[in-house]
């Protein structure tokens, strides 16, 4: 019995390894950033990781932290009337995408921020924010600098 339980635990270890070698190739293989945009509904290169830097986000972030950063960062700068909408996709071979999106804040420059998160195997590889600003030539415009 005694031996058993020592095969399974090294089952279990050897199992293990395998998993986190494989979490640290998706951070570095190319493709699965290319397969999360092939079929994403927004285009990243419309949205700014600088602009997103105060939320708290990291590349290679796993799913369950990179969520608990949005709920803190949404629910912190959320006043009465301003709730986010949140819509996420499952999109292909274990990649998924979170856009949260506020409007009508009460700020005198910024009129909605919206934000992008992309997973790879439950592994944050891209994010990024946009806002749309009063004082812009187009308020209706998704923008992805500070506004004015």
């Amino acid at each position: 019995m005694h031996r058993l339980s020592l095969i399974m635990i090294a089952a279990l270890a050897i199992s293990a390894c395998g998993q986190d070698s494989a979490k640290v190739d998706i951070l570095t293989d190319d493709t699965n950033l290319q397969a999360v945009k092939a079929v994403s509904t927004y285009s990243p290169n419309d949205f700014s990781q600088n602009m997103a830097s105060p939320m708290g986000l990291e590349i290679g972030m796993d799913r369950d932290s990179a969520e608990a950063e949005l709920r803190t960062y949404f629910g912190s700068n959320t006043s009465a009337g301003q709730i986010p909408v949140f819509k996420s996709k499952t999109l292909a071979d274990g990649a998924f995408e979170i856009i949260a999106t506020r409007n009508g804040l009460e700020d005198d420059s910024v009129k909605s921020e919206q934000v992008l998160v992309h997973f790879a195997d439950d592994i944050l590889v891209e994010y990024g924010m946009r806002v749309k600003c009063y004082r812009h030539n187009n308020s209706d415009k998704w923008i992805k600098e500070p506004c004015p």
